[in-house]
């Protein structure tokens, strides 16, 4: 089986504390374009893996795929820096 590792989005933001810690989406064009439906915070100290598998992944009603929507290019380059910097805090604790 395979398994995928998500990060748990929530509505609550904390740009004050976590902007620089999270992947933080907010605005409008790419709200749509990722299919969110509200402004998203992403905590990248929050994953769980899980099976790709209907049971987790359902598709939508209308849908064959149970993606709804992908980072584009700019959001993979902070994500992936944000990783980095977390990967590069927990080596230095």
């Amino acid at each position: 089986m395979t398994y995928v590792s998500v990060f748990f989005g929530t509505s609550n933001l904390k740009t004050d504390l976590r902007l620089h810690r999270d992947l933080i989406i907010q605005n409008a064009r790419s709200l749509r374009k990722f299919g969110l439906h509200r402004a998203t915070r992403f905590d990248l100290d929050r994953t769980a893996d899980l099976p790709w598998s209907p049971d987790w992944f359902p598709c939508p009603v209308a849908g064959t795929s149970p993606i709804i929507g992908m980072l584009d290019e700019a959001y993979k380059q902070i994500l992936v820096a944000r990783l980095k910097q977390k990967r590069d805090r927990e080596a230095g604790a």
